[in-house]
């Protein structure tokens, strides 16, 4: 499979998220390491200049789980994802309905 030892992941959160997304990856470092991966956060909002997450391209595979609460943010999710996915990249995109949106 293309998902095997040595995968680099590069995970997006906004500047409050990615904190924690840091800390996760810190404690994780040395059995990613061991596997022959490497771990990266990026600050990145959806819709805004996506060249600090392209620097780590090109992606071969996109997974997005829970990064919509609100409608307001499927035009920037959707610009994001189309300047991040290239023509052999595999995306899943994971989205529960809430409240209030449609």
């Amino acid at each position: 499979t293309d998902l095997e030892e040595g995968a680099t992941a590069v995970l997006t959160d906004l500047e409050e998220g990615a904190a924690l997304a840091d800390r996760n990856v810190a404690l994780n470092a040395g059995q990613v390491k061991a596997a022959g991966g490497s771990a990266t956060v990026v600050r990145h909002c959806w819709g805004e200049d996506i060249d600090c997450v392209m620097q780590h391209g090109p992606f071969d595979l996109v997974i997005a789980c829970e990064v919509v609460y609100n409608n307001e943010a499927f035009v920037p999710l959707v610009k994001s994802l189309t300047e991040v996915c290239g023509a052999k990249t595999k995306g899943f995109l994971a989205l529960r309905q809430r409240h209030g949106c449609d």
